[in-house]
């Protein structure tokens, strides 16, 4: 069975799917990385930093084609094209880019902008940042502070600097949305995943047409509860705001691309 490659923007439900399609389709997953996020150096079982926002992420090969290019051996040289099932979405500029992922199969998760900004930024992840025009650096301060918090509490020591960098974690995003919209796959979207578990599994069999793909099962209350409160966060002035501010960055990208 050719092997799946699942992209996505961050937090659009890719980590459950990777491993609710890995069971679906009985793939094997590479045991020396979590979640199957090979270009993210965070994730390796190896790595003993502080798995906070470490590894180099959203790099864009016209600042750093070199690593761009070494990261296109490294995937040449750890993928097995048959039987396995990877996942990225820290590196969609490298993915683009890279040759070798016509040898997968490709599913592409999608997820609204704003949604994908407005979760990133109350966990204090800012690195899509690096592909916005302007990068800005980490205060020292936070440098520093990350160093010798502890890793649950990153995320709140972050949010404190989120203002600082949410016009640029925006632009980061539309760009890479951009940027895997020309990525040839299947496409399916996050909202129709976590309304209908059929969803997936007809994703999955539209893939596989020959292959057998086991019934998909992951709603219960818990999950209904919490997409009920994601639900009530698109209502809300501040989430308004944000879609309001994607969507003239969106526009400022599409005129200047003309």
């Amino acid at each position: 069975m050719q092997s799946l490659f699942i992209v996505s923007l961050p937090r659009a439900f890719s980590t459950k799917t990777y491993h609710l399609a890995r069971r679906a389709l009985s793939l094997a997953q590479p045991s020396w990385v979590l979640d199957g996020e090979i270009l993210n150096v965070d994730r390796y079982c190896h790595y003993v930093g502080i798995r906070f926002d470490e590894s180099a992420k959203f790099t864009l090969p016209e600042r750093d084609p070199r690593l761009v290019s070494q990261l296109h051996d490294f995937l040449n040289q750890v993928t097995v094209a048959e039987g396995y099932i990877y996942k990225d979405v820290t590196q969609p500029f490298v993915l683009a880019q890279w040759e070798g992922l016509k040898n997968f199969r490709v599913l592409k998760i999608q997820r609204s902008v704003e949604e994908v900004a407005a979760a990133m930024l109350a966990n204090g992840w800012f690195y899509p940042q690096y592909a916005a025009s302007h990068v800005i650096p980490l205060p020292r301060l936070l440098q520093w502070a990350r160093r010798v918090t502890p890793f649950q509490y990153s995320a709140k020591l972050h949010r404190l600097f989120r203002a600082r960098f949410e016009n640029g974690v925006i632009e980061g995003l539309v760009r890479a949305e951009r940027v895997l919209d020309s990525i040839e796959g299947h496409v399916v979207q996050y909202h129709a995943i976590i309304q209908d578990e059929a969803c997936l599994r007809d994703a999955l069999t539209a893939l596989y047409p020959h292959e057998r793909v086991a019934l998909i099962r992951f709603m219960n209350a818990a999950f209904a509860n919490k997409r009920e409160r994601l639900a009530h966060r698109r209502q809300t002035r501040a989430y308004q705001r944000l879609a309001q501010k994607v969507e003239r960055v969106r526009n400022s990208i599409a005129q200047n691309q003309v």
